[in-house]
């Protein structure tokens, strides 16, 4: 018995954002009076970058009273204020992208290497 199966054309939208890429690590230490810029990529579903997304930063610690930091939502900028730390997310519409952990510590800290991989970040301005 011979069996014949037909091909079919899978259809879909490939360009939604099915990803988003951050470019910084899980965990990111500065200290107070550092400001550092989040970024992050939106990926579609046929794996390129989705330059048009509007990508919107969220602090998911908000409630903890421990938060060292100050997110700018729209650029994804973070100012050390005070020791602490809290978690920030990227955002595109409903999707959202795995946590970033930010460490404050007080600017007299001495740490051989608070930025493990700097070229990961953006900017990163001591006062």
């Amino acid at each position: 018995m011979l069996a014949m199966t037909a091909c079919e054309t899978i259809t879909g939208d490939f360009s939604r954002v099915i990803a988003i890429e951050i470019n910084a690590p899980s965990e990111v230490t500065i200290l107070v009076d550092d400001t550092l810029v989040l970024q992050a990529t939106a990926i579609n579903a046929a794996g390129n970058p989705v330059t048009d997304a509007i990508i919107v930063w969220a602090l998911l610690d908000i409630d903890s009273g421990q938060v060292g930091f100050t997110l700018d939502p729209p650029s994804g900028t973070v100012i050390g204020i005070s020791a602490g730390s809290g978690r920030v997310r990227a955002q595109v519409e409903e999707l959202p992208s795995e946590p970033v952990t930010i460490n404050v510590m007080p600017a007299d800290t001495t740490t051989p290497d608070i930025f493990p991989d700097l070229t990961r970040h953006t900017v990163i301005n001591r006062q």
